[in-house]
């Protein structure tokens, strides 16, 4: 009886700090607002023309003893359509223990995050 019950505690600490400590819990409701968030802030720019993934390159480094990987690599984008592409979305930082150092391009860009601060 003891040594169930001493089972059951420590799994029930270990889901725990997983769930909560580790990795940042999130019940469905939150979920499902930071969606609709998502999709209300960016539907706008479902119909503009985007570049197409032409090529792609990428290296990555995992390191599962700290939950970690570094990842390296390029992406060709060509624009495919007969309309001038202003603007290049790209999604950064969707999760808070994902960070990116640097992106850039080959020709001159400014950063415009005004539409994602919600998420």
């Amino acid at each position: 009886m003891i040594l169930s019950t001493i089972v059951f505690v420590s799994s029930g600490a270990y889901v725990y700090y997983n769930t909560n400590v580790v990795n940042k819990y999130q019940n469905s409701k939150e979920v499902e607002k930071q969606r609709a968030n998502y999709e209300k802030t960016l539907k706008k720019f479902e119909y503009i023309n985007h570049p197409k993934i032409t090529e792609a390159k990428l290296n990555v480094d995992i390191y599962p003893e700290t939950r970690d990987f570094t990842a390296e690599g390029y992406f060709i984008l060509k624009n495919k359509t007969d309309k001038p592409i202003t603007e290049i979305h790209i999604q950064d930082n969707s999760d808070e223990q994902v960070s990116n150092e640097y992106i850039k391009f080959d020709k001159e860009a400014k950063l415009d995050n005004r539409y994602y601060k919600d998420f």
